[in-house]
């Protein structure tokens, strides 16, 4: 239908079942699920990978450039990213090179933010987005989110807050006795709970 999905319903009906299914980390029990080219998925527990800071939002482009002045480039850009998703002190205390674990070092909504800035690194068309925002504050959840749609990111989302709300074209309510709509998301307005789940 074109836009970004809101995907909202009580716990417990398959919400972030669907979304994994369709990001390609569980089967689905039948049926065929066709996702396409270009498609990040973020949990709710990001993944941490071994290496730098820079290597934590590169990930999994792990190669080096191929001459110093695109290594550079790279690096800056990454540098500004980091501080669009509000990164700028673990970039200050540790540098691009500094070298951590990071699922300890970093708090949750520090390694939510890094998750941020893998997805505006690497620019995919769409983002599966499973409570990603659930450790960060109203302020830089608005502000992450901002961040995605002026990338032009087409987003399918689990969220908790009803601020979200307003980055989404379509809201899907999925229900216990497994249907569901898939309505605009200002014909919602009045009526459309996002709970928080846990």
């Amino acid at each position: 239908t074109g836009g970004s999905v809101l995907v909202v319903g009580e716990s417990g009906v398959g919400k972030s079942s669907l979304l994994r299914c369709l990001a390609g980390l569980w089967d689905a029990d039948e049926g065929e699920i066709f996702t396409p080219a270009g498609l990040v998925f973020l949990p709710q527990k990001p993944f941490m990978c071994v290496g730098s800071l820079r290597a934590q939002v590169c990930y999994p482009r792990l190669g080096e450039p191929r001459d110093e002045a695109s290594t550079q480039a790279r690096d800056a850009r990454v540098r500004d990213i980091l501080e669009r998703v509000h990164l700028g002190q673990p970039l200050c205390q540790f540098g691009l090179d500094g070298v951590e674990a990071w699922e300890d070092v970093l708090s949750l909504g520090e390694q939510q933010r890094v998750c941020f800035a893998r997805l505006l690194f690497h620019r995919p068309r769409f983002a599966i987005m499973d409570e990603s925002t659930s450790a960060l504050d109203l302020d830089l959840e608005e502000s992450c989110m901002r961040l995605v749609v002026e990338a032009r990111i087409t987003m399918l989302a689990v969220a908790h807050r009803p601020s979200v709300r307003k980055h989404f074209q379509h809201v899907l309510r999925m229900r216990r006795d497994g249907q569901h709509e898939l309505v605009p998301v200002e014909q919602r307005e009045s009526d459309v709970q996002v709970e928080r789940f846990t």
